[in-house]
């Protein structure tokens, strides 16, 4: 790559959805152009990765796809990212006005309808279900995504209505009550009126009310909370036992009964375990490390629900079942319910949208068409075959390709003309190659193609930047070399699953309709009689192909001479793992093979309980199959497209339960020079999906450029969104008044955090006289958390002063007990903590702090590696302490398992001062700009510390809510003087949030 005079030189690898957006990106704008060269590298010969589809001239310039792609309509940063792509097409010139697909609108057309196939007895049943449209459209209006506490107010709406469709098929009020609910919501809420209306209707409704009053409030803790987890799951009990055995016989017959019970058994689990577990406050990622259909039934669900086809249909959606086996479901359920949610709560427009065309024709080709015109280098038939570090390692050296095919001039032209619209070939056009018709059957998007020569790229002479992009089944293969150096990049590898899948298509002579699918359909959804039938999409269907997409509006973009067919139908799922990993084309023809036979077994056996019309009198009707070559019975299968997916690139991404933290940042890969892009990365969805990726590769070109690209929905939680009254968050030595906001004390940590969930007695016990433990919510029943600091401190000055030297450095072991308060409230209504023991390895800074701060400062030998604290006193070993990184390092924005950890580190000390007069300071962590390390801990506790001795093995933040972490700060400590400020200032806070306050209605 030539280096344009000052640019930067972006090598991007890979031509999948987030390597192309990420090259969209970083090239958006004149200014970004002026800055970044960019080419991208791409083995074969047409963009896609798993996006890719391809126009076979020899069988009606039919389009073939890796598999079915549908957007959903809350796909707001892809379809953003689209929409400006398909404006710039238009203003650049490169597509008429009246040319085909000219306009996004006109390539993705809105569909807000879909079936769940019941197996019910001997029989398939439709279900169909029906979103209503909305005025909003997919990448324009309010970016703001809704918080999950306000997906969970949409819910409980939703639930009413099918809580009520239930107790009218029922014939009665779904019962159950609890005499211990009634006072907490009575003292609660102090208002008779409104517990009045709460407890309208059945004990069902009165439960949804109250989970409905919290959300209204938008307040994700507090006793309402409580309250609402322990109706819930009276709730979810009542609906799995009695209820369910109450219905049990009726189940079968009763097509709206049964569906009306699953949706509210499933809504009520998923509405009790946000609540329950925090998901409303710390978001969905904190009980991601659960399986979501295990969630689903420790919150309540019955197994009935949970194995239900409308539940089966999700993993259906995301290919969730690891290594193919369909007994075995993996799906994170933080990332699982989060896509439900806002799948079902922030679409717009529609559900989802059908593209009119192949993904590559519909996608693919513009995106080459404007990166091209702006400038951007494509370098098709080049495979990456290994990343290779610097002798630091710390950055890319070195990227090895294999140059497949030399194309006839200096760029190869990739797209062909069909009827009007550029496409991409299902195979290279031979003719633009040099010695093309050598290369004629090679599979040149296989890794195991031996063809071309090897060659290298070299950091400071080819790039400068890399944006890898290529999925991450390939990448076990091309990244030995950071694995071996990064642990975090080993533990991604081993962590973030992948799938095999296949894909069926079939071009028939009648339509669904002509072969008996609308009387399915008016048969057991008697709503529907009248139509429309067409177009539909289907899933939980039987293996092995269980998702069916009607595709007959593409017929016009293909090319088809007479007889044409009429109809077109996609169908997918994931394929079970191959016996070994197909590592040869030998072996990628026998998995080829098999699907294809698998594929006819199907389409004889089980296709027809879909469509009654593929039998005849004299068996299946083989005729149906649209042959140009009118081959006779089943010899006709060979006229249909079957693919297997089993190259590692193809494979797709799962999002199985405890991977999320083992993925990776965009930013985050460890090496100075190289960002991720693709949907494999941790970037807001975290599953396989278009939106992901797109998130990814605008993450990826932010973190690489500085430039402040917009990602809607990268987080669930916005920070310090609740109302808060003047000078509530004036804790900080900054909100002083002067002079003290000008002298205080600060400095730089470097220290690993750990909490120890001890029990009551002993935690209480180290209280002295005046303070006792306050409610908290973060540690179980009896147990109470004790915060545990393992600092290097650095810089230690005070504030007016310079830095001083290194050489005053010291270490400093720190216990803190958080939520705790005065037993006497007329000595101050906050909430503390206290810090019953510091140990330091350096005299100076001992003397300070118990002479300005009142702190039990006492002298210890400390010893720390970047693994191990030790603190020993006299002969008695106080703590010694290992710590093993859990995943990669972030700002603190980026672990929402943060927040139990941020409400004790925010809590003022409370300390008796030399003269036994309280005193109160706050230590200011400083964490919105700080860096965090989730990791594990094992921490050995001698009898001179004070705790209860023993060994604690202390899970990462990445797995808890109060995980251990490390943490890279700049601190401020307040001034001792203020000490009357902060005591007034930690009552208000208190004050504040023990009331009742109202927020938003979101219903």
């Amino acid at each position: 790559m030539v280096r344009a005079a000052g640019k930067r030189r972006v090598a991007v690898l890979g031509g999948g959805v987030g390597a192309i957006t990420a090259a969209y990106a970083l090239t958006d704008s004149t200014a970004a152009r002026e800055r970044y060269n960019v080419t991208v590298y791409q083995m074969g010969w047409r963009l896609g990765g798993k996006g890719a589809s391809g126009r076979n001239a020899g069988a009606g310039q039919r389009i073939e796809e890796h598999g079915l792609h549908v957007w959903a309509g809350f796909y707001e940063n892809a379809f953003r990212v689209m929409r400006d792509c398909y404006e710039e097409l238009a203003t650049r010139g490169l597509r008429k006005p009246e040319a085909p697909l000219a306009r996004w609108d006109q390539a993705f057309k809105p569909l807000n309808r879909f079936y769940i196939s019941e197996n019910v007895g001997d029989d398939w049943r439709p279900w169909l279900i029906d979103f209503a449209a909305t005025e909003e459209l997919p990448g324009e209006g309010d970016p703001l995504l809704p918080t999950p506490l306000e997906l969970l107010g949409l819910t409980v709406e939703w639930l009413r209505g099918q809580l009520e469709i239930l107790e009218d098929r029922l014939g009665h009020p779904v019962h159950g009550h609890d005499d211990d609910e009634d006072g907490p919501i009575r003292d609660l809420l102090g208002d008779a009126a409104l517990i009045s209306v709460l407890q309208a209707g059945s004990f069902a409704r009165f439960a949804l009310n109250v989970a409905g009053e919290l959300a209204r409030r938008g307040q994700p803790a507090g006793p309402l909370r409580t309250v609402a987890a322990r109706l819930l799951r009276r709730l979810a009990s009542e609906l799995s036992e009695q209820v369910f055995e109450q219905i049990r016989p009726r189940l079968e017959a009763e097509d709206d009964l049964r569906r009306a019970y699953i949706m509210v058994n499933l809504g009520t689990a998923a509405v009790r375990g946000m609540i329950a577990d925090d998901v409303i406050r710390d978001g969905f990622d904190v009980i991601d490390h659960v399986e979501c259909s295990a969630w689903l039934r420790l919150h309540g669900a019955s197994s009935y629900a949970v194995d239900s086809p409308l539940f089966r249909g999700c993993y259906d959606y995301v290919f969730g079942f690891p290594a193919g086996d369909f007994n075995r479901r993996g799906m994170g359920a933080g990332t699982a319910i989060r896509g439900l949610l806002r799948m079902a709560w922030t679409y717009k427009g529609a559900l989802f949208y059908k593209m009119q065309a192949g993904m590559g024709d519909v996608v693919f080709a513009p995106f080459y068409q404007v990166l091209k015109d702006r400038g951007v280098r494509f370098e098709f038939f080049q495979r990456v075959t290994d990343l290779h570090l610097s002798a630091d390692k710390k950055r890319i050296e070195r990227i090895g390709l294999c140059r497949q095919a030399v194309p006839k001039g200096d760029e190869y032209d990739p797209l062909v003309d069909v009827n009007g619209l550029p496409c991409w070939p299902s195979e290279p056009v031979y003719e633009r190659l040099v010695d093309g018709e050598a290369l004629r059957g090679l599979d040149l998007e296989a890794p195991w193609e031996p063809v071309g020569t090897l060659h290298e790229l070299r950091d400071g002479a080819d790039f400068d930047e890399v944006v890898l992009g290529i999925s991450i089944g390939s990448l076990p293969e091309l990244t030995m070399e950071l694995a071996a150096a990064s642990p975090p990049w080993q533990r991604m590898l081993d962590k973030v699953q992948t799938v095999q899948t296949h894909a069926l298509q079939l071009w028939l002579t009648q339509s669904p309709a002509d072969l008996g699918w609308p009387a399915q359909v008016v048969r057991y959804n008697p709503q529907a009689n009248g139509g429309p039938y067409g177009e539909p999409v289907v899933t939980s269907f039987d293996e092995p192909f269980d998702t069916w997409a009607d595709m007959a509006h593409l017929l016009p973009h293909e090319a088809w001479p007479e007889p044409a067919p009429r109809s077109i139908a996609y169908f997918c799922s994931p394929r079970p793992d191959e016996a070994a990993p197909v590592r040869d084309g030998t072996a990628a023809a026998a998995a080829l093979g098999s699907g294809r036979a698998a594929a006819k077994a199907w389409v004889e056996n089980e296709l027809p309980r879909l469509w009654p019309g593929l039998r005849g009198p004299n068996g299946f009707r083989w005729d149906l199959l649209h042959d140009p070559q009118n081959r006779s019975g089943a010899e006709r299968m060979a006229a249909q497209y079957v693919r297997v997916n089993v190259a590692p690139s193809e494979r797709y991404v799962l999002s199985v339960e405890g991977s999320l933290a083992h993925r990776l940042q965009a930013g985050q890969s460890g090496f100075a020079n190289l960002y991720l892009a693709g949907d494999w990365t941790r970037n807001g969805i975290n599953a396989g999906c278009v939106e992901a990726a797109v998130m990814s590769g605008l993450q990826a070109a932010r973190a690489l450029s500085k430039l402040p690209f917009e990602v809607v929905g990268e987080g669930d939680v916005l920070e310090n969104t609740a109302p808060r009254p003047p000078g509530l968050d004036g804790l900080a030595a900054s909100a002083a008044p002067f002079p003290f906001s000008a002298a205080y004390a600060m400095g730089q940590l470097d220290g690993w955090f750990t909490f120890l969930p001890l029990p009551e007695a002993a935690v209480a016990s180290l209280l002295p006289r005046g303070l006792r433990l306050a409610r908290q919510h973060l540690t179980p029943r009896g147990t109470h958390p004790v915060t545990v600091l393992f600092a290097k401190q650095m810089g230690v000055r005070p504030s007016f002063l310079p830095q001083p030297p290194k050489m005053l450095d010291y270490h400093e072991l720190i216990v803190a007990i958080g939520f705790v308060e005065h037993a006497d409230r007329s000595k101050g209504g906050g909430v503390f903590c206290w810090l019953p023991c510091l140990y330091l390895d350096r005299l100076i800074h001992i003397l300070t702090g118990r002479v300005f701060y009142g702190l039990p400062k006492h002298r210890a030998a400390i010893t720390r590696t970047d693994e191990r604290f030790k603190a020993v006193l006299g002969t008695s070993m106080l703590v010694d302490a290992t710590f093993d990184a859990d995943g990669q390092v972030g700002s603190a924005a980026d672990f929402p398992t943060l927040r139990g950890a941020r409400e004790l580190l925010a809590q003022p000390m409370a300390a008796k001062s030399l003269l036994g007069q309280w005193q109160y300071s706050f230590f200011d962590f400083g964490l919105e700009r700080a860096t965090v390390q989730p990791c594990r801990a094992e921490v050995t506790v001698g009898a001179g510390l004070g705790l209860p001795a023993g060994r604690y093995a202390q899970p990462s933040l990445a797995r808890h809510k109060l995980g251990t972490f490390r943490l890279w700060t700049e601190w401020t400590l307040t001034n001792p003087l203020d000490s009357a400020r902060i005591a007034s200032t930690a009552a208000a806070h208190a004050s504040f949030d023990a009331k009742p306050r109202p927020g938003p209605r979101h219903m």
